[in-house]
């Protein structure tokens, strides 16, 4: 009698941030993988102890990636700037004032929010903003940063979101400070009320931080109902925070998650709440071929 075990992995493979291959299965039958990937090891940024500030900035310099199909120029960055160039394949949502015409309020009416710079910041009460193109299976990269926390109270402290398909939100929240604790699904990082992040990788307020985030969308039979989940990978300030975790629905504040069926394809929206979070360098890469 012979019995064979057969597996298989499943692996996502970035180079300097850029997504190359979204997933792809190696099997215990198919020839041994023989090629070696080189590590250029860079600083933690996060405590490992879930829940806890960040004890030390860090440096990294990437060098630069060229090929024929994909350019990313990334610079030296430390802890106070992130800011990296789109990769060639992108689509550029927000590099300043000239993209405002990307963007609309739920309502259809031009962007009240104030842009300035490269940058663009949440007037409060201004209500969300939403990209006019619309998206499904996407690598998305943002870059925000909360205010003075003395400008916030209570559970409003640097409080925004990224609504991916205007439905499923990563939480923005000032996560550094002690003083500005939330229920632990719903700080910097969180898939909001539905998972919490492995590390808290959060900076100091009024300090830029990254977001760069893998989404699958889910797919929804002909009858309407969930065939498969939507699924997230989110790396804060480049530690991996949240490895391909498995979306119940669309977020609530209150009860269950549960889907409903919707497009195929739906805008990207930036949640105001009430405090100036500000936001730049906001790119998406379409990502094609989902199995």
């Amino acid at each position: 009698m012979k019995i064979i075990v057969s597996y298989c992995a499943t692996i996502s493979l970035y180079i300097n941030n850029g997504l190359i291959y979204a997933s792809f299965c190696y099997s215990s039958h198919a020839t041994q993988i023989r090629y070696k990937v080189p590590v250029h090891r860079g600083t933690c940024t996060g405590d490992q102890r879930s829940g806890h500030r960040p004890i030390r900035k860090g440096r990294q310099i990437t060098p630069a990636f060229r090929d024929r199909r994909l350019v990313v120029q990334t610079s030296a960055r430390d802890a106070g700037r992130n800011l990296r160039a789109a990769p060639s394949d992108a689509i550029v949502l927000y590099s300043g004032q000239a993209d405002l015409g990307k963007w609309e309020h739920p309502d259809g009416s031009s962007v009240r929010w104030k842009a300035e710079g490269d940058a663009i910041t949440i007037v409060p009460k201004a209500t969300d903003i939403r990209t006019k193109q619309k998206f499904g299976d996407m690598q998305i990269h943002l870059e925000w940063r909360t205010p003075d926390p003395s400008e916030d109270k209570d559970f409003n402290r640097g409080n925004s979101g990224v609504l991916i398909m205007g439905l499923y939100e990563l939480q923005i929240y000032e996560s550094w400070n002690y003083n500005t604790k939330i229920y632990y699904n719903g700080q910097a990082g969180s898939v909001y009320k539905q998972h919490a992040p492995l590390v808290n990788a959060a900076r100091k307020p009024h300090t830029w931080q990254t977001y760069d985030v893998i989404f699958e969308a889910p797919v929804f039979r002909a009858d309407k109902t969930v065939e498969k989940p939507a699924y997230m990978t989110v790396f804060h300030n480049n530690v991996l925070i949240l490895n391909h975790v498995e979306l119940k629905g669309p977020m609530v504040y209150q009860g269950y998650p549960k889907y409903k069926f919707h497009d195929s394809k739906l805008p990207l929206q930036l949640q105001e709440h009430g405090s100036r979070v500000s936001f730049r360098n906001i790119w998406v890469r379409e990502l094609q071929g989902r199995p």
